[in-house]
C-alpha cells in the first residue's frame, strides 16, 4: 500500500485523530472533521533526484496546479519551461530518463485536511487502530497477490 494511497492517507487519519492526553483521553478534546469540501488533494511532488542532462537539479516552475487551488489541487501539469529547450523525456528521476507519467506520480504528495474544534469538549477514550491497520494490510496483499496471479493466468 502506497503512502499516498487513499486507503492508506484515510487510515492515518483515523489513526491520528486520537493523540492520547496523559489521562488516557483523546488528545485536548477537540471535534475533528475534515475540511470541506472532503477531498483527497495534491499536495506538491518531491522533486529530490530530478535534474536535467547536464546534472543541475529543475526548478520548482517545471510544476503546477492547474485546478483546485495551490493548497487544495486536483489537477497539476508537469512540464519543461520553453526557454529550456529540453522535453520532459530529457529529465532524469535518479539518474533514469522520464519514460512514463507513472515515474512523476511517484513523486507526487497527497493529503487530506483536517479541521478541529470544541476544544475541550469532547472526552471519549483514546481507540487504538493496530487491528485496522493489520486487517487493511492483509486485504491489500491479498488483492495484490490475487492480482498478480490472474495476470499470469491471462
Amino acid at each position: 500500500m502506497s503512502k499516498t494511497s487513499p486507503q492508506h492517507l484515510g487510515l492515518q487519519t483515523k489513526c491520528c485523530t486520537a493523540q492520547v492526553g496523559s489521562d488516557g483521553s483523546s488528545g485536548h478534546g477537540y471535534s475533528i472533521t475534515l475540511r470541506n469540501p472532503v477531498g483527497l488533494y495534491i499536495d506538491g511532488l518531491n522533486t529530490d533526484g530530478f535534474t536535467k542532462p547536464d546534472g543541475t537539479p529543475i526548478t520548482e516552475d517545471y510544476w503546477k496546479i492547474v485546478r483546485g487551488t495551490q493548497d487544495m489541487g486536483v489537477r497539476a501539469v508537469f512540464e519543461v519551461p520553453p526557454q529550456e529547450g529540453l522535453t520532459v523525456s530529457d529529465i532524469l528521476i535518479g539518474g533514469e530518463p522520464i519514460e512514463f507519467g507513472g515515474q512523476i506520480a511517484e513523486h507526487t504528495t497527497m493529503k487530506l485536511t483536517g479541521v478541529a474544534c470544541r476544544k475541550g469538549q469532547i472526552h471519549n477514550k483514546a481507540q487504538g487502530c493496530e487491528e485496522e491497520v493489520a486487517a487493511l494490510l492483509r486485504i491489500v496483499s491479498t488483492a495484490t497477490i490475487s492480482g498478480h496471479i490472474a495476470s499470469r493466468l491471462a
